[in-house]
């Protein structure tokens, strides 16, 4: 987890305004200042394992992909084949005394899309997908595993975050030395690097820097009688969007590997517990390999038991849960979910991850497969294992999003609604609403919003300063504790500019959404016009009522000033077609 002070976490936990800066390295070498000004929408990075996603296992690398989109007018030419790098911070940490930014990655742009004059879409993938270059031809001479890691720089150009001696202190084992070595090199680089990170019983991904980092898995350790996870964070389900989590946790049981003669062996880590699992792999030219039964088999079984240092104490749970965010969590980063069954913590690793910034980040653990080990070993992909779990009996939790009804288009001086609607729930919760608007300024204005719960405006009210013909995200996340029953709310905006995109949504534990009541043209008072209607009134008697998008034929066009004056509504739905609302 990279580490930022306690003031920018608690800015950033509270849903202050995010904010991204870059650069983007043309294949020229030009250098192009990315910000807020140049970045549009929301930018999504995306880190998932290369051999399958799905299952848990050491060995595996980690990619990670970026699309984002740029207010940009260069040639594509010249953007294919560059790189981007990008920072994350939030407001008041992004200048000044307190210039706090946290680096998000360094990728290779593959493609690039006009989409118009000045809009790109930019698809780029780190640093780990260069491992795809071919090794040298086989060599009769020993490859040890450093002079394997310098050729990998000296081919693709991507450096590493450890050197041997680092590699070395993830093994607790005195008759196993990392560096060890074999004849002649793999036929990928990424083959390269896959064995090395089974050997530490670990994994490989492109850190921050755009170097390939190796990493353990890491779990718990015991104090006394009690169980202590290596947690970096721990999530209470009043945060969570949504969860869906296996309903056990589960732990390695034993690791089997399988050498290029077919013969194999297993070392048990943890001999009891319920639900438990066999992970294997097999042909890693690193561990001793001939084809002399028993000694080639004591070879190995010393190698397997030097692994449980990283797996012996491993329990993670895996499922999937979206929350509202954090830059700072990383492959392998370990958290705690709260009040998941029967208020118990459960460690998820974080086995994979996708975060669309200004708004949800989903948080994977990967379960384990059914395979059964044969006689020949396992894939070399190292996905493949004994069958002993068999992760089908999930659980979805009862933490629910209700969407509110976006309302685009000019926004001037007076609050104007972009966002609303009714959700029930059964009981007194916390509940937050997440708001992110994309707006164009008209001409230089402070802009405010604001959120109504039944009626009753939050205390937090976030603003924005916007120039005329300027792009800006406005993203904010307001917590509110909200009584049994139904409830409405809307956020309102006022300030000179134009609402581009809104996207809007409430979620929290037994939440439901409720849907506006139809009403009849009888409800109101209108007028027609040029064959368009302007409502003027309203004398109907639901509080959450749905304006008909016809009046005698004419379309709905102008909702009036005063046409909800008199009445006591919690919410209104404006159909389409509406182009002012006065």
């Amino acid at each position: 987890m990279y580490e930022v002070s306690q003031g920018f976490r608690t800015a950033m936990e509270a849903g202050a305004i995010q904010h991204i800066k870059g650069v983007l390295t043309l294949t020229s070498g030009v250098e192009i200042t990315l910000n807020d000004d140049t970045i549009l929408g929301e930018p999504d990075i995306e880190s998932q394992c290369v051999e399958n996603r799905e299952v848990f296992n050491f060995g595996g690398l980690y990619a990670g992909k970026l699309s984002i989109t740029l207010i940009l007018s260069l040639h594509t030419d010249v953007v294919v084949g560059g790189t981007i790098s990008l920072d994350f911070s939030v407001e008041g940490y992004q200048s000044g005394a307190n210039e706090e930014w946290v680096p998000l990655g360094v990728w290779d742009v593959k493609k690039a899309d006009r989409q118009n004059e000045n809009i790109l879409s930019v698809e780029a993938m780190d640093r780990i997908d260069r491992l795809n270059y071919p090794m040298d031809a086989d060599t009769s001479s020993p490859i040890t595993m450093a002079k394997a890691m310098q050729r990998i720089t000296e081919l693709t150009g991507v450096e590493f975050a450890q050197d041997i001696d680092d590699l070395q202190a993830f093994i607790d084992y005195p008759n196993l030395s990392i560096n060890g070595y074999g004849f002649g090199y793999a036929k990928t680089c990424r083959d390269e690097v896959r064995m090395i990170s089974q050997i530490i019983g670990g994994f490989a991904f492109a850190n921050r820097e755009g170097q390939i980092e190796f990493r353990q898995f890491g779990n718990y350790y015991t104090s006394g009688s009690s169980r202590v996870y290596y947690s970096v964070l721990t999530i209470p389900a009043t945060k969570r969007f949504s969860a869906k989590l296996s309903e056990y946790g589960f732990r390695v049981h034993s690791v089997t590997y399988t050498n290029d003669y077919g013969l194999s062996a297993t070392a048990v880590l943890n001999p009891d517990g319920a639900v438990m699992g066999d992970l294997g792999y097999s042909k890693n030219r690193y561990i001793w390999n001939n084809n002399r039964d028993g000694y080639a088999q004591a070879q190995m079984l010393e190698y397997l038991e030097s692994v449980d240092v990283a797996l012996e104490k491993l329990i993670w749970v895996p499922g999937r849960i979206e929350w509202c965010g954090d830059p700072t969590l990383d492959l392998g980063d370990q958290v705690l979910l709260t009040g998941a069954v029967a208020g118990e913590q459960r460690p998820l690793i974080i086995t994979d991850m996708t975060w669309c910034f200004r708004g949800r980040q989903t948080l994977g653990s990967a379960g384990a497969g059914t395979a059964t080990t044969s006689g020949g070993g396992s894939s070399s992909s190292g996905t493949s294992s004994s069958a002993s779990i068999n992760i089908t009996n999930n659980v979805t939790l009862t933490i629910n999003t209700v969407e509110l009804t976006p309302y685009v288009g000019e926004v001037f001086a007076s609050e104007r609604t972009v966002a609303d609607g009714r959700f029930s729930c059964k009981g007194q919760t916390t509940a937050f609403i997440d708001v992110t608007m994309i707006l164009l300024g008209t001409e230089d204005a402070t802009l405010a919003a604001a959120v109504h719960l039944n009626q009753i405006a939050q205390t937090v009210r976030p603003k924005i300063t916007l120039h005329d013909g300027e792009y800006q995200t406005l993203h904010f996340t307001v917590p509110v504790v909200v009584p049994g029953g139904k409830n409405s709310v809307a956020v309102v905006l006022a300030g000179a500019c134009e609402v581009v995109d809104v996207q809007a949504y409430v979620w929290g534990q037994e939440l439901t959404a409720e849907a506006p009541d139809p009403t009849h043209e009888s409800d109101y008072t209108y007028t027609i016009s040029s064959s368009q209607a302007t409502v003027t009134g309203y004398l109907g008697s639901s509080l959450s009522p749905k304006i008909p998008s016809y009046f005698e034929g004419a379309p709905t066009v102008i909702i009036g000033s005063e046409s909800f004056t008199e009445s006591e509504i919690q919410s209104v739905y404006i159909p389409d077609g509406v182009t002012r609302i006065e």
